[in-house]
């Protein structure tokens, strides 16, 4: 949501906590230009193309005193009659304005009178009481700054009044299509949101599936309310580009949106100060992208001083959306990349893989547990805490259900685990964090319940020695950070979605690895595990095929951009 969040501390955690998240004014002004730039392009410019229904300059006919010309049908001059050009944009989620302000000077920089813009063109939608009079104001000055006439601004300021206003977007939609749409929706998580207002979600869109944050749903609403060949442009967290629920989301995307621009400023905190979530910045119009549609990607860095100066990539759409995502990068760290993913089957075709406990079930399990008696091990529970690299840490001391457990096990008849779940939890399996540092699995031969954020791959294809090796090594771990780098949480640890892992290339000749990983000395990690654990690296370049420039880039012994 596009607010300013002045005040004191409380204030801001208070605004985090509703989604509010300030969007720096240069990030607004770039991209309500770039997106309203493929509706109504610059003189002399051909950015936007024709597309059918474009908005056209020449048919905005205004009188002198800035108000549009009135028409045989309605010729109050305080009600004067649109042009049929004027172009309609929404900010389902406008705060207190900045992306409508960056409108405003888009369109006026296009030859629209400033007026005509706050009172024809403009229209937002927030929950908020106190946001929406602000928005008002700020377009209402900002007109006059820019030389709107005192009659024309007593106009707009009478079109604002039913242009913005307070109203839950999602629950109560607008009815009319749009020219075009520019936001930053709310950063909520599951966790915050009102449950019943979740449920009424789901029923109403169909991406709203599983944990979703709030911008899955104002995505597709904003997918919903333009008209075809309209024109759209995001600011989101980057968690629908990663996370397992924003599946259905990146499939409509996919389908419905002819992408322009996908850049990445998950790394470029000056670009968007103070923000706790990875950004993302998304561009496109509504209309089914061609085959091999090439989209400017970019991913920018500390260095980055604006995003006109960003550099750009072109990548095909399909390659982003639909198959492994990687943003940015060489020429060299793509080619590694699919080599890596071209070298074998999918983890998820050739063993099982499934998660933990989780939402109501998990806390129905943590009501159950107890403390395992000495020597008893059976129904033992693994959280998180529980899971190293190459270890399992049971009864090292983790808090589950806000109490400390050491030993935690579960009965086998209790609630909240299906016949399936304890059927899988009880087969020998590699155990895989879902939140780490860096990519962390773990041998479980002991049948162990699996809590949140704990994924599990048995009745695999290969030794799971060797896809223990697999999933630890540095190559993993880098195809990770290229794809998903920007699935970052405040803390500075990485998610490990479900989907990316039954994604994961395992490639023929894996078996080797068994061997190396039954040398790997048992223990905390030292001199001896790092020899082994280079060797094993060294081996898995060598099932991937990666030549020597590639090797030297994905285990960092190497300048490979030179």
């Amino acid at each position: 949501m596009l607010s300013r969040l002045a005040g004191n501390g409380a204030e801001e955690r208070k605004g985090r906590t509703r989604g509010v998240v300030y969007t720096p004014i240069a990030l607004a002004d770039w991209l309500a230009c770039r997106t309203l730039e493929l509706l109504l392009p610059a003189a002399g410019s051909t950015e936007g193309g024709e597309a059918p229904g474009r908005v056209g300059r020449a048919v905005q006919p205004v009188r002198e005193d800035g108000l549009p010309a009135p028409t045989s049908c309605c010729a109050a001059p305080t009600a004067p009659h649109l042009p049929s050009g004027t172009p309609r944009v929404l900010d389902p989620a406008c705060g207190e304005g900045s992306l409508l302000l960056g409108a405003l000077h888009a369109l006026v920089q296009r030859g629209m009178p400033p007026a005509l813009v706050v009172g024809g063109s403009l229209f937002g939608l927030d929950s908020d009481p106190a946001a929406v009079p602000a928005c008002r104001q700020a377009l209402l000055a900002a007109a006059a700054r820019l030389g709107a006439p005192p009659a024309a601004l007593s106009w707009a300021e009478a079109a604002l009044a039913r242009h913005i206003r307070v109203t839950d977007a999602l629950l109560d939609p607008p009815g009319e299509p749009f020219d075009a749409v520019l936001s930053n929706p709310p950063y909520i998580r599951a966790a915050h949101d009102d449950q019943t207002r979740r449920r009424r979600l789901r029923e109403r869109y169909r991406a709203a599936r599983g944990a979703f944050d709030l911008l899955v749903p104002f995505v597709e609403l904003a997918l919903r309310v333009l008209r075809p060949g309209g024109v759209l442009g995001l600011v989101t967290s980057n968690k629908w580009l990663v996370a397992d629920y924003g599946a259905r989301l990146r499939a409509m995307v996919a389908d419905e949106l002819e992408l322009t621009w996908l850049l990445d400023l998950a790394d470029a905190p000056q670009l968007f100060p103070g923000v706790l979530v990875s950004p993302v910045v998304v561009v496109g119009r509504k209309q089914a992208p061609p085959s091999g549609r090439m989209v400017r990607v970019g991913r920018a860095t500390r260095e980055t001083a604006s995003l006109d100066h960003l550099p750009t990539r072109p990548r095909r759409q399909s390659d982003l959306l639909i198959g492994p995502r990687l943003l940015g990068g060489s020429e060299v760290v793509w080619r590694a990349a699919a080599r890596m993913w071209a070298a074998g089957p999918p983890l998820g075709g050739v063993a099982l893989v499934r998660g933990g406990v989780m939402g109501f079930a998990y806390r129905q399990v943590c009501e159950q547990l107890a403390e395992a008696e000495e020597g008893e091990s059976g129904g033992r529970v693994l959280c998180p805490g529980n899971v190293g690299r190459y270890e399992v840490r049971w009864g090292q001391p983790v808090r589950l259900g806000g109490r400390v457990r050491r030993r935690p096990v579960l009965p086998r008849d209790a609630p909240g685990v299906s016949a399936a779940a304890w059927e899988f939890f009880s087969r020998p399996k590699v155990v895989v964090k879902g939140v780490a540092r860096r990519m962390s699995a773990a041998l479980d031969r002991e049948g162990s319940v699996l809590l949140v954020a704990l994924w599990g791959v048995a009745d695999c294809g290969v030794p799971l020695e060797a896809l223990l090796a697999l999933l630890n090594s540095r190559p993993i771990a880098w195809l990770h950070r290229q794809q998903l780098h920007g699935a970052r949480i405040p803390q500075g640890s990485f998610r490990f979605p479900l989907s990316w892992l039954k994604q994961l290339p395992v490639p023929a000749g894996v078996e080797v690895l068994a061997e190396a990983a039954a040398q790997r000395p048992a223990g905390p990690e030292g001199t001896t595990q790092a020899r082994t654990e280079r060797g094993i690296d060294r081996l898995v370049c060598d099932l991937y095929h990666l030549s020597a420039r590639e090797r030297r880039l994905v285990l960092g012994d190497g300048d490979a951009e030179a």
